[in-house]
Order: C-alpha cells, then structure tokens, then sequence
C-alpha cells in the first residue's frame, strides 16, 4: 500500500511482519491503495522469533496471498490466517514439520479444497475406524473400495482430518498419529497444494530446508 510505511505517517511503525489491525484505505493514482488510517494493531508472531518459526509464518501468509481473491473479502481464510500465524507463534523448532501439516490440511479446508473424510469418495459408506488413501484417488476410500481391502489411515489420522478440515490448524492433533500415517497424509496433501494453487509458495523452500536440517541434526 502506498506511502504506508513513511516517516511522516503516524502509523508507519505499526506495518511490521505478521501484525494485525483495521486500516482505512482510499484508491490511489495507480494501482496500489493509500492507506490513511491504522487503528492498534496487535502482534500476533514475536519478533524475535527463531528462523524456522519466522519461515512457516511466512509460509501460511504466502498461502492465504495466493489464494485470495483481489478485491474480495474472504472471513473464512482470513480467519484461518490469523489461526495459523498464532499457531506458528507457539511451534519449537523441533514442532515445524507438524506445525506445517497441521497448518496446510487446515487451509485447504477454509479454502473448500480438503476433501470431506466423513464417507468414502466412491460408494459414500461412514468412514468408521480404518481408509485407504492411494495415490490415485482425490479423497479416502472405505476398505471395500480401496484396493486389495489394506487400510493405511487409522482413527487418529481421520480424526485429525476432521479437527483440521473446519479450518482450525490444531497443531496438538498431528502429534496422535503414528509417523507412517503423518508421512502419508504429508504427501497426500502436498498433491492436494500442488493441484489447487496457481503457483507454489516460494517461502515453503526455505521452510522445508529448515524442517530437513533438523531432521539431519537429530
């Protein structure tokens, strides 16, 4: 926004990172917007927040810029954009990988993108204990229809889903579930990502640099 952040303005310290308030703005000479009032903004990521939390922070909001629509205001991704800066807020370092799942499959939920894991995707049958999710399909299958009748999500990955889905990037959630099960779902939704957005966040590379080198530092 145009000439925001000038000394002159009163309000240009408050227009740091990952900060939120209620702006007043007017259409500008070009193609930007002037902002000409700034009410108290609160800060909902620490500045001095470490590296990798500062990266899945950035992540979440690159993911809600490019899924918003120009000119449009959106209350559901809005509020799961403030849900997922307080939840990155609060992730150790050691916490980002489930903090990036746990994020992502709530986003494509408040985008209308996550598929629903009340019933199987083909034959509609409840979703009870045990599904299978194979690459080949959109959204988990009962074990009558999924191939060969092997379960690979239990319990705890569909009910992790469900909390997730309503748009709440509860981060305690992935935390249930077996590592085989959050590897699956990990990968199961970045195809979910990669098939719904227009372009790639370029902040999730950095993200997942960081994830790795934890990874490698055990």
């Amino acid at each position: 926004m145009r000439s925001g952040r000038k000394a002159s303005r009163r309000f240009g310290g408050r227009l740091e990172l990952f900060r939120k308030g209620s702006a007043r703005m007017r259409k500008g000479r070009g193609r930007l917007p002037s902002l000409v009032g700034l009410e108290e903004a609160a800060q909902l990521v620490p500045t001095g927040a470490s590296y990798g939390v500062l990266c899945l922070a950035s992540y979440a909001s690159e993911l809600a810029l490019i899924a918003a629509q120009p000119e449009h205001a959106d209350v559901e991704l809005a509020a799961w954009l403030e849900a997922a800066l307080l939840a990155a807020a609060h992730c150790s370092d050691h916490d980002l990988a489930h903090g990036r799942l746990a994020i992502e499959i709530a986003f494509l939920g408040a985008a209308g993108w996550m598929p629903s894991v009340a019933g199987c995707s083909l034959c509609g049958h409840e979703l009870d204990f045990a599904a299978a999710w194979p690459p080949f399909a959109d959204a988990p299958l009962c074990l009558s229809c999924a191939p060969g009748g092997l379960g690979d999500i239990g319990p705890e990955a569909l009910n992790a889903l469900a909390i997730l889905r309503s748009g709440q990037p509860a981060v305690a959630a992935m935390h249930e579930l077996p590592r085989t099960q959050r590897t699956l779902l990990a990968t199961r939704v970045t195809a979910l990502l990669h098939d719904a957005l227009p372009r790639q966040p370029r902040s999730g590379e950095a993200l997942g640099q960081v994830i790795d080198a934890l990874d490698e530092a055990g």
